[in-house]
């Protein structure tokens, strides 16, 4: 995971300006965290991987998402259907 880190932060350095450089930062930021949440639980009960706690995470900025009007699927007045295949009902 270290040299993860270090790859990242060296790719990052290297990434011209531009929507990609900023997804390269976001990568090494979250690779960095993890290091610390893993040495954190480090001898301790709590697993490493918590799908249930991340379900609950995500859950809570989905909520948040909704409620300031950011997620487009919260605009629609019925329930969030699956995308359309791009072929019409008509033939």
């Amino acid at each position: 995971m270290r040299l993860l880190a270090v790859a990242l932060t060296l790719a990052a350095s290297l990434t011209p300006v531009g929507p990609l450089g900023e997804l390269t930062g976001l990568a090494v930021q979250r690779v960095q965290v993890a290091d610390l949440v893993a040495a954190a639980k480090f001898g301790t009960a709590q697993p490493i991987d918590d799908p249930l706690r991340e379900q609950q995470v995500l859950d809570g900025v989905r909520a948040r998402a909704v409620e300031l009007h950011l997620d487009k699927r919260s605009r629609s007045t019925g329930p969030i259907s699956p995308p359309r295949s791009g072929r019409s009902s008509t033939g």
